[in-house]
């Protein structure tokens, strides 16, 4: 059976812009951008406490 789920990294925003973001990158390519971090702890626990059910809400586009 072919995993479904997304996997999760977090990177730095790139200059000027400031703050992290999480990239959800599905089996199929598509890379689904989550922003709104202002460091990479945060992004990290978004990850580790949300991204569960922010899969659930998302479908393969």
């Amino acid at each position: 059976m072919t995993d479904l789920r997304p996997t999760f990294s977090v990177r730095r925003k790139t200059p000027p812009a400031i703050g992290w973001i999480v990239e959800a990158t599905w089996p199929t390519g598509q890379v689904d951008t989550i922003e709104g971090f202002s460091s990479e702890a945060k992004a990290i626990k978004w990850i580790a406490e949300q991204s569960e059910s922010w899969v659930g809400n998302h479908a393969i586009k």
